[in-house]
């Protein structure tokens, strides 16, 4: 496949990656970093594409399966500590569109949470 077209379906496909990449990730240097990887595994694996379906769909198992591998991989690196965050209840009753700092680290500490099982 040419860069063209690559770019082409790239475009018009653009909302599919930025939905996904919003769903599976807290904090905007996650989201670009998901949505670089997501371009790189679609470039790689472009010419293996059969169009046994539209390029929408595979453009979304491309997306989904990175975003995935991503979180698993970020599960396993992420060590962080909120022991020495203090948090007062007019902090946390803040509207959610404000995003203050604190909300990436309380996204952070749910997402270190084992799964009920």
């Amino acid at each position: 496949m040419d860069q063209e077209k690559f770019l082409e379906i790239l475009e018009q496909n653009r909302a599919i990656i930025a939905k996904i990449s919003g769903v599976y990730t807290n904090n905007q240097q996650d989201r670009n970093d998901l949505i670089c990887e997501i371009i790189f595994q679609m470039w790689k694996s472009a010419s293996k594409f059969r169009e046994d379906s539209k390029w929408s769909t595979w453009i979304y198992r491309v997306a989904l399966n990175t975003a995935l591998n991503y979180k698993r991989h970020k599960n396993r690196t992420r060590m962080i500590s909120i022991d020495d965050k203090e948090f007062s209840s007019a902090q946390i009753f803040m509207p959610i569109d404000q995003e203050p700092q604190w909300i990436e680290t309380i996204y952070e500490a749910i997402n270190r949470l084992d799964e009920i099982g």
